[in-house]
């Protein structure tokens, strides 16, 4: 997805929201590759942007060992997933 952003192409930019556990350098580095200064999540959240979609881009506090996340130690994050799905769902 990020690259077909970044040649252009058209795609559906529904809006989105992008939870990036701090220290997951997984995910959460820099492609030595690109010319843009941030790391992937924001390189991703910009593009995404500049093809007329709303992102956000959300920090929690979850490191991520190996096997599954402590999901007890992720904030608000579930409130803030139940808000944005209030906001943009409509049943």
């Amino acid at each position: 997805p990020l690259l077909a952003l970044e040649r252009g192409e058209k795609v559906l930019t529904p809006p989105a929201i992008w939870y990036q556990g701090r220290n997951d350098t997984m995910h959460d580095y820099k492609d030595v590759e690109s010319t843009f200064d941030g790391n992937e999540p924001q390189r991703f959240c910009a593009n995404y942007s500049k093809a007329g979609g709303a992102i956000s881009l959300e920090y929690i506090d979850m490191d991520r060992a190996a096997g599954s996340p402590d999901l007890s130690k992720t904030g608000d994050m579930f409130g803030r997933m139940v808000a944005f799905i209030e906001r943009h769902v409509r049943v």
